[in-house]
């Protein structure tokens, strides 16, 4: 059984600090290029706490990181690195994730700024940050925090670890007593609430467990699980409405997670709330068009797929900005959001407006099978039998297996051929389509049509 003695008489912070460097020849790295807090660090460290000049490297430039990080691997290091999360406006999350998941030996701290919250939010809800300043910051809050991230292991600590413990083993009457403990060391921890709002959980007082970790989540806005957890029970229950409700406040707090948003946005459509809905795409695409182009693409997308799913209008308008943000800069990635558009105009009736999109698209890609295929489809609606006919023909020539696995292209083939008096290639693709599916009945009545007219010719 887990056991929480009392705290014996700790270090200071400035003492933690001193023995990892002198002691455990502990190393800091500064990835930044705001000299201030460069300045501040070294100040701290230098004229403070009066620590050897060499135990901290600054590396202003991005592409010198994962080399610095990589040599004090090397030397076996312990490594606290302290990173800013852009360099000339471009993110380094992917550097800071490749960081924390191939170097053990590495304590990532990210160098941020109250305006930069959205993006920290993120990177804790993917696991890439536990430790974090917020500039500015003055000399002792500095040593104090890097202390905390150096030996975290204080009383508060002490009583988070064991409540852990007690909640694996669903002690929790046990746990809800270490919470009250922990809560006179630190009446604001966030940890103690959720770990509250957990032991409630397995006791099924649902109140308690609500309003302890609504209460973690006020104690620290940058801390999500507590939502998240309310977020799955409400799920596991089939609660749409407060799933979106808890879906909706983690978005507040974290408004960069785009698959979140597409999320939202759908449970709305479910459960009827089509001004809502609307409202929050209308939303999600102006807080989503002032970050990365790739995202604006993804999220347009993503919600058109969700209105063309329930035969919504709508849709044309989102695949259209899909396309639009591009500009010029339009390539092969993109032919899928084209192909989304065409077929959603044609089930609407606009067969001549999908032509038109799938032009654009053979004029970023003449060779792409698909885009033919579908455009091929589009004059068939329109009864425009030679051109349906002529597009077929190029999409088979480009890939001559086009319908061979495939019982509905094999199908959609031979119509238009037998629609374009190519009876004998109609007659062998909708022969293929029984092979493929046996029970397609109206391939069989078109066959049977044909026997039919010959026979009767």
């Amino acid at each position: 059984m887990p056991q929480v003695s009392p705290k014996s008489k700790n270090r200071t912070a400035e003492a933690i600090l001193q023995d990892f460097v002198l002691k455990e020849f502990g190393h800091f790295l500064l990835a930044s290029d705001d000299r201030v807090f460069v300045n501040v660090l070294r100040r701290t460290l230098g004229s403070e706490l009066g620590l050897p000049s060499n135990c901290l490297t600054i590396i202003p430039d991005e592409d010198q990181i994962l080399k610095m990080v990589k040599e004090m691997s090397v030397k076996k290091k312990s490594v606290v690195l302290f990173i800013q999360t852009t360099f000339d406006h471009h993110r380094v999350d992917d550097l800071i994730r490749q960081i924390v998941s191939r170097f053990r030996n590495v304590r990532v701290v990210i160098v941020t700024t109250q305006s930069e919250a959205p993006h920290l939010a993120l990177l804790r809800e993917h696991g890439l940050v536990e430790s974090w300043i917020t500039k500015p910051v003055i000399t002792a809050q500095l040593v104090s925090k890097v202390a905390n991230i150096i030996e975290p292991h204080g009383p508060a600590e002490k009583l988070v670890q064991a409540a852990e413990e007690y909640l694996e083993q669903k002690a929790f009457r046990i746990v809800l007593t270490l919470c009250s403990k922990l809560f006179e060391v630190n009446p604001e921890s966030a940890v103690g609430a959720m770990l509250m709002g957990d032991a409630y959980k397995g006791l099924d007082q649902e109140e308690e467990m609500i309003e302890a970790y609504e209460r973690a989540s006020y104690s620290d806005d940058t801390y999500l699980d507590p939502l998240k957890r309310l977020v799955e029970y409400f799920r596991d229950k089939g609660d749409k409405e407060r799933v979106v409700h808890y879906m909706e406040k983690l978005d507040t707090l974290s408004p960069l997670n785009m698959e979140r948003k597409v999320e939202i946005a759908q449970l709305h459509m479910e459960l009827g709330h089509a001004d809502e809905a609307k409202d929050f795409f209308e939303t999600a695409m102006k807080a989503t068009g002032k970050s990365a182009m790739d995202q604006v693409v993804h999220m347009a997308t993503a919600i058109g797929n969700i209105y063309a799913a329930a035969g919504n209008p709508e849709a044309e308008s989102f695949y259209r900005k899909a396309i639009e943000v591009q500009g010029d800069h339009l390539d092969k990635s993109y032919l899928h959001v084209f192909n989304r558009l065409g077929i959603h105009l044609r089930r609407v009736g606009k067969w001549k407006e999908a032509v038109t999109e799938y032009r654009k698209a053979l004029a970023v890609d003449p060779q792409s099978e698909s885009i033919l295929y579908n455009m091929g489809l589009a004059f068939n609606d329109g009864e425009d039998f030679q051109n349906a006919l002529f597009c077929m023909q190029k999409a088979l020539t480009i890939n001559p297996n086009l319908a061979s696995e495939d019982a509905v292209a094999s199908f959609n083939l031979g119509l238009v051929f037998l629609r374009a008096r190519q009876l004998t290639e109609g007659r062998s693709f909708l022969e293929l389509t029984l092979k493929l599916n046996p029970d397609n009945q109206t391939a069989k009545n078109w066959l049977a049509a044909l026997d039919k007219k010959e026979k009767g010719a």
